[in-house]
């Protein structure tokens, strides 16, 4: 399902891997060995302190093979050549836990940007913030939320800030984020 947002171009892909639970559990064992807390304003636990390296863990390997070719479809429409991984990271939101509004602009490098939801309440939300928050557009709320499902990955231009809001959560929501550079 492709949307347009703002008129921000994202991607949306349901049942995307045959084994979320695995994932999951990956995601989760990457995210215990974090040390380092990010520095930023939020209550998340991720691996990101950790470089934003998680795609070259082997036991993701195969995942992020998947998740290449998946990034392909968005790349294709907008960019015309061929995506990489460029940073990879795991997130683990509990009860109460949230992610303050934020772009992944200012990394050399990154055309796009994408999120997989390895774990999640049905009621779970990402929220995009319109670039356009200023500026009076008909029909067009300055905030649009995609329900962000288990096994769904999203796509989305990396200037496009987006939040999720802490909850009363009834179980870990457990995701995998990237930045996508082209070849």
């Amino acid at each position: 399902m492709l949307v347009n947002l703002f008129p921000s171009p994202i991607l949306v892909i349901d049942h995307a891997f045959h084994n979320p639970d695995l994932v999951a559990t990956v995601a989760s064992s990457l995210v215990e060995k974090a040390t380092k807390q990010p520095d930023w304003d939020c209550t998340i636990q991720t691996s990101f302190a950790m470089g934003g390296r998680d795609h070259t863990v082997p036991a993701l390997r195969p995942f992020i093979d998947v998740v290449e070719e998946l990034a392909e479809q968005y790349a294709g429409i907008y960019f015309k050549r061929q995506p990489v991984v460029r940073h990879c990271w795991s997130n683990v939101a509990d009860k109460g836990q949230y992610q303050e509004y934020h772009t992944h602009l200012g990394t050399e490098g990154v055309a796009f940007s994408g999120v997989y939801y390895a774990q999640s309440d049905e009621q779970e939300r990402l929220t995009f913030h319109s670039p356009f928050q200023n500026i009076v557009m008909l029909n067009t709320p300055p905030l649009q939320q995609i329900p962000a499902k288990q096994n769904r990955i999203i796509f989305f231009p990396s200037y496009l800030a987006h939040s999720f809001k802490g909850w009363d959560r009834p179980m870990s929501k457990i995701s995998i984020a990237f930045n996508f550079s082209l070849k």
